[in-house]
């Protein structure tokens, strides 16, 4: 299901780029979600078998939680309760486990599924593969920062994306050239480091030989991209 994830979310990126627009700017949060979930499925892969099994008791005791939820939000306190008779599954001695697992010393949820942060989990990665490793490190550098202000809705994430930097566009060419230059080669190299990192470690991990052929032919397809397109890329002309 995870792989699949990657998937349709590689797919979202296609339709949102089928143009030259400023559907890139929400790429950059689609690229984000691309790269932490093929990171976390190459570091599953990567673990011991208990990483994956903390993962899916993760999973399963937030889905319980999510049926009863409560919390504040600066001056209003909600809740939000499933109409549905889960006094069962109270009853589940692995559920139970698992919740008592994610709960801190005052009961309170243990929100995060591993106490790896991300640097931790493509080192992990990387002792499995160096090159899978690299892969991620340079998806990371290329996508964490900028993504991270855009999703956060902070000034300067609204800056870059009309600027793609410092530089102001002044006519309709110039927004389309940075948002080809600047964000459409982010988002794009930083979607191919992530699905070929996820790739390599499958390879590595499985010795799926057959697979050989085509992660070859992938590096090259990238390689002719960046050569003979990114490279070439020019600034409109500057008119008299």
């Amino acid at each position: 299901m995870m792989v699949q994830a990657v998937s349709i979310s590689c797919t979202s990126i296609q339709k949102l780029t089928s143009e030259i627009g400023m559907g890139i700017r929400d790429c950059y949060s689609i690229a984000r979600s691309i790269m932490e979930t093929a990171l976390n499925v190459a570091y599953i892969l990567a673990s011991d078998i208990e990483v994956a099994r903390r993962a899916n008791r993760h999973a399963v005791q937030k889905s319980f939680r999510d049926l009863d939820r409560s919390g504040q939000v600066a001056s209003w306190r909600f809740t939000l309760r499933a109409n549905l008779d889960f006094e069962g599954e109270k009853k589940d001695e692995a559920l139970a486990e698992a919740l008592a697992e994610f709960s801190d010393a005052k009961g309170r949820e243990v929100r995060d599924w591993t106490t790896d942060n991300i640097d931790a989990r493509v080192r992990s990665i990387e002792k499995i593969s160096n090159r899978a490793a690299l892969y991620f490190a340079g998806a990371i550098m290329t996508i964490y920062r900028h993504s991270s202000e855009i999703l956060h809705g902070t000034n300067f994430g609204v800056r870059f994306f009309w600027t793609g930097g410092m530089r102001v566009p002044r006519t309709k060419q110039d927004a389309e050239f940075n948002f080809l230059s600047s964000h459409f080669t982010t988002v794009f190299t930083s979607v191919i480091f992530s699905v070929r990192g996820l790739l390599e470690i499958i390879y590595k991990r499985f010795d799926l030989q057959d697979m050989t052929q085509a992660l070859e032919l992938f590096d090259k397809d990238f390689n002719d991209y960046f050569e003979n397109s990114y490279l070439h890329l020019q600034p409109p002309a500057v008119s008299q």
